[in-house]
């Protein structure tokens, strides 16, 4: 089985690939990636931030996908950008792809430790995420 798990940091998705292998351990896909909108206002680069993301989806093939919800409203409230891109990826015609609040995952977590770490520490929460998926 195979999960995907997405971060959306500012105008910036961050796709991490997990997969349970036949023996039941995890592996990290080497395709795991990160792809920026860059005018935000610009139909032009809308148009091709959602065509690099829907082939970035095609190429993981992940039977399921999660996006880490954003708080919405108060101090630390996401940007507009990032509620665009998410709204992109949830238009994904492949598969459905749910939103999980960040709570959620954490006390998943609690009794499902993720026995894989992230190349790097920026991919830590989507990795969560697809392992969430995967319990």
């Amino acid at each position: 089985m195979r999960t995907c798990g997405i971060e959306i940091i500012n105008d910036t998705a961050l796709l991490l690939c997990l997969e349970k292998t036949g023996d039941g351990s995890l592996e990290i896909s080497k395709l795991s990636t990160k792809i920026k909108l860059e005018e935000h206002d610009n139909s032009v680069h809308v148009k091709q931030f959602a065509a690099s993301i829907y082939a970035q989806l095609n190429i993981l093939d992940a039977d399921s996908i999660a996006i880490i919800k954003r708080q919405s409203k108060g101090q630390f409230s996401a940007g507009a950008v990032s509620f665009k891109i998410e709204s992109i990826i949830q238009c994904y015609p492949n598969k459905d792809v749910r939103i999980v609040a960040p709570a959620t995952v954490k006390a998943f977590l609690r009794k499902n430790p993720v026995p894989t770490q992230a190349k790097y520490k920026y991919q830590e929460n989507a990795l969560n995420a697809a392992h969430f998926l995967l319990g």
